[in-house]
Parts: structure tokens; C-alpha cells; sequence
């Protein structure tokens, strides 16, 4: 503090720095990623054993900001500890090779798809994957069959897909390699992947799942299977989501015999930095030793209090979808750590409730959509975190003015002719037209509206008159700047 005092005696600005020791001055209770909560869950580990303290607290975690010395190995050619905490990884996780992810989640999935997948292959994929999916496709030159999820018009969200709709598109799309699925979504929920699993076995496809939202799922049996238990071929999982790791960090996890390790590593060579994080890395390191730990007890613990305080807000009105969605929408199973809130019944949307949240009561929520907020609560949490969210909330119930219902939009997404793959239509060159003239030509940008966060256009689709007429029926379309969107003028 006194460094950044000296710079601002010179007029020096560092508003990134300061931003974030306002935020933290601000005494703000974080209901969002990093999973570890501000540092809480970054405890002292019985290292050694016998009850004798650890040193694994990142208490000296700046010192720790080291390079590629000889003893601390090299992550894209691992032979010392870092191979052995990805092994330790692997047996913690179930996987026959786990790798470790110092560029995000969104690096995993391109060495997952990059790994397995040729040039001009045909991949089944979910029409609301998320972006670095999309990315993948464009690096490899891989063309996408869409496969489009259910939609839940109650709540505004867009849900899962079932494995007859996965047979579905393996019928219409034979030659695909592999089916690429998401689960849990953002707000918690699992498809039936071992259904899933199954019938893309079956047809000698490989089952690559983005379950960046579920690296506790494998450690409490109360929160449904993770992926791999339940037969993916490959699973990319965001550490910093869930567990306690760092931002950016993430791991690879590998469980079958039709994947080329070496090929994987190649693409992770390719798509990871050369000057990875040893503060990143070491993290991921804790965070699989804390859930063979405290941590287990600790995701208990959260696991509880969300579900104590899901039953309270909905003694209180408020809407808090969870469990009951299952049988419903492709979903088999529900994260009960993740809270929805919707009080769209009483006239407030989901960004009401995290702005309310954020002014009155200093309670920062992880995202809000027209309908819903979502608080996570992870196994950093314990009273003095949930408890302010909870104090927080049925104050709302009580005091907020109760107004008319919010009305949901129906959706009618359906698939537009492409003329170009992702990779074609990316390296094409583009221009700005008005959308009310652009029947006719070829997307050059990612059209999304919110909700429910579904593409209604992807980079190389044509323009139909229906999707325009579908697209003027949403507030809120990502991909569309004062009217106008992309095209490829060259075509």
C-alpha cells in the first residue's frame, strides 16, 4: 500500500490496482468465482501427516512467482513434480491422464477438441456451448451439426438435451467423430451423460464434455456424477470455478483408450502459454489435496447451507428453482451449491436483484439475466459469507415493493442454412449492415439473444427473413451494435 501511495506522489495512475483494492475496501461479500472466496479457502494442509501443519497456505505465494529453474520441471514437458502432481490429479479425479491449465477452461476445450479432431471432421455440438467451442471449430477448420437444447420459457433459460436427441443428431449427422456436451450449465444443471455416454459409444464416437462448472461434482455424493464417472471420453474442468485455484486455472482430464495423449499434449503445447504461472500450477496442486482433505467436509458444509437457505427464500415467496427441474428439459440431475434467485413474479428482474443486492446490502452476486440472479456458494463459504446473503435476501422479500409480473418471452430458434464453416466465414472479409437489409447474405459475427443465450446466427449462416422478424423481438442481442450486425461482403 505504501508502493502505490509513493506512485501516486508522482501522478502515476494504476486504475486496474486500484479498482480492485476499492472493490476489496468495500468490504464486499463475494457470492461469485474465484471459488475460493477472496482467499477462505486457502487453509493450512496437513502436509506431513500426523497432524503436524502443512506449508500448502500460499501464505508466501508472491516468492512463489518462479520460471522453469532446474527442480521445478516443465509443464509442456513434465518429468519431476509437476508430473507427479498431475498424476495425483488424475487418481484423485478418476482419469487415466489429467493435465494441468494455466490459460482457462476455454485452452482445455481446445486441446480437447484440437486433440481428437481433424481438419474438415464433423462434430455434434450444442447450440449454446460456450464460445471457446465455437473458437475451436475455427482454429481446426471443424465443422459443427448444431444440436439445439430445450428451453425452459418459466424461468427463461436455456436447458439440456437428451440422449434421444443426441441419437437424433448421430442419425442425421453419421460421420461426426465426436459429440461435444455441456454439463452443469451455469446454473447447476447435469445432463444424463451415462445415457449419453452409451449411445455415442455405440456408434464409435468420442464423448468430449465442457464441465467447467462441475470440478467438485466427483466429491460429495449428494451433487450428481461428474462426467467422467459417468463415461466421457474427455472432461475440461475450471478449477477456479468451484474449487480453490486460482483464476485461469483448469484441468484436462482423459479417460479412454481411443485418445492420443501425445497428440493432446502436442495441442496443449500450442494453445498454453511457454511462461506458465507456477503460482497458477501450484494452485491446482492445493486444490486436489484439499478435496482429499478438509475439503470434503468444507463442500459438505456449503452444500447444506445453500439447501437450508434455497428452503427459507421459498418459505419467504421467492422463486428458487433447483431439483424439481430434473425429469424436465434433458436434465438429470441439479448442483444444489448454485442458487437461482427469481423474484420475476413480484416484477423484479434477475439484474434488479444483483444491483439491489450490490447497493443496499453489499452482496456481489455471479451473474444476473432477465430474469434470474445466481449466487455460488462454494466451500470457501461458512456462516459469515451465507449468512449476510441470507439476511440480505429475506430482507428483500420483505421490504421490496411487490409489483407486476415480469412476462418471459417465448423462443422459436430454429437452424439457418450455412453456406461456410466458422474457420471460412472468420477469414472472410466483413462489413457493417443495417439488419433490416441483410436477408439473404452470410453472418460474419456470433448473433445471440438474452435470453435464452442460444445463437439464432453463427459466422457462415445466411441471413433468413425469419431470423431477422426473430430476432427485433429481443431487448438485449449480443452481436447486433445500433442495428447493424456482420456480413461477409465478399459473397
Amino acid at each position: 500500500m505504501k508502493k502505490q501511495e509513493e506512485l501516486r506522489d508522482f501522478n502515476i495512475q494504476v486504475p486496474l490496482l486500484e479498482a480492485l483494492e476499492g472493490y476489496i475496501a468495500e468490504g464486499v461479500v463475494p457470492m461469485h468465482m474465484p471459488g475460493h472466496k477472496q482467499g477462505r479457502g486457502f487453509i493450512k494442509l496437513d502436509v506431513n501427516g500426523g497432524g503436524r501443519p502443512g506449508s500448502s497456505s500460499f501464505e508466501h505465494i508472491i516468492e512463489m512467482d518462479l520460471t522453469e529453474i532446474p527442480g521445478l520441471d516443465n509443464l509442456h514437458y513434465p518429468e519431476g513434480p509437476i508430473k507427479k502432481a498431475e498424476e495425483l490429479a488424475a487418481q484423485a479425479f478418476g482419469a487415466d491422464r489429467t493435465f494441468f491449465i494455466v490459460n482457462g477452461s476455454t485452452a482445455g476445450v481446445y486441446a480437447m477438441m484440437l486433440g481428437v479432431l481433424d481438419p474438415d471432421d464433423r462434430v455434434i455440438v450444442m447450440r449454446n456451448s460456450h464460445r471457446s467451442v465455437y473458437n475451436a471449430m475455427i482454429l481446426g477448420g471443424i465443422r459443427p451439426y448444431y444440436l439445439l437444447p430445450s428451453y425452459c420459457k418459466e424461468y427463461g433459460v436455456a436447458m439440456g438435451v437428451t440422449a434421444q436427441d443426441v441419437i437424433y443428431a448421430m442419425d442425421r449427422c453419421p460421420e461426426a467423430r465426436a459429440v461435444v456436451i455441456t454439463s452443469p450449465n451455469y446454473y447447476g444443471y447435469c445432463l444424463d451423460i451415462k445415457s449419453i455416454a452409451e449411445e455415442v459409444h455405440k456408434r464409435g464416437k468420442l464423448l468430449l464434455v465442457d464441465e467447467a462448472h462441475g470440478a467438485h461434482l466427483h466429491f460429495s455424493k449428494r451433487l450428481p456424477a461428474d462426467a467422467l464417472a459417468q463415461g466421457a471420453d474427455m472432461v475440461v474442468q475450471s478449477a477456479h470455478k468451484t474449487l480453490c485455484a486460482f483464476t485461469q486455472t483448469a484441468y484436462l482430464h482423459v479417460k479412454s483408450d481411443n485418445v492420443n495423449i501425445e497428440r493432446v499434449r502436442e495441442a496443449l503445447r500450442l494453445v498454453q502459454s511457454t511462461s506458465p504461472s507456477y503460482m497458477l500450477m501450484a494452485s491446482l496442486d492445493y486444490a486436489r489435496a484439499l478435496m482429499e482433505g478438509q475439503g470434503k467436509s468444507m463442500l459438505e458444509r456449503a452444500i447444506d447451507m445453500s439447501i437450508k437457505l434455497r428452503r427459507q427464500l421459498r418459505d419467504a415467496g421467492v422463486v428458487c428453482p433447483g431439483d424439481e427441474m430434473i425429469g424436465r428439459y434433458g436434465i438429470a440431475g441439479f448442483d444444489a451449491t448454485k442458487l437461482i434467485i427469481n423474484m420475476s413474479h413480484w416484477g423484479y428482474s434477475g439484474y434488479d436483484i444483483e444491483r439491489i443486492l450490490r447497493q443496499e446490502y453489499k452482496v456481489q452476486l455471479e451473474m444476473s439475466d432477465p430474469y434470474n440472479g445466481l449466487a455460488m456458494i462454494t466451500l470457501a463459504d461458512d456462516q459469515s459469507t451465507v449468512g449476510v446473503l441470507e439476511k440480505a435476501l429475506m430482507d428483500m422479500a420483505k421490504k421490496l415493493h411487490k409489483r407486476g409480473r415480469l412476462s418471459v418471452e417465448d423462443v422459436d430458434i430454429s437452424l439457418p442454412p450455412m453456406a461456410l464453416t466458422p474457420r471460412q466465414a472468420y477469414y472472410s472479409p466483413k462489413a457493417e449492415v443495417p439488419l433490416n437489409e441483410a436477408e439473404g447474405m452470410i453472418c460474419g459475427g456470433f448473433i445471440v439473444p438474452y435470453p435464452p443465450g442460444i445463437p439464432v446466427l453463427c459466422p457462415g449462416e445466411i441471413i433468413t427473413k425469419e431470423v431477422i422478424k426473430l430476432i427485433g423481438r429481443y431487448e438485449r442481442v449480443q452481436g447486433v451494435d445500433k442495428g447493424k450486425i456482420k456480413v461477409l461482403y465478399k459473397y
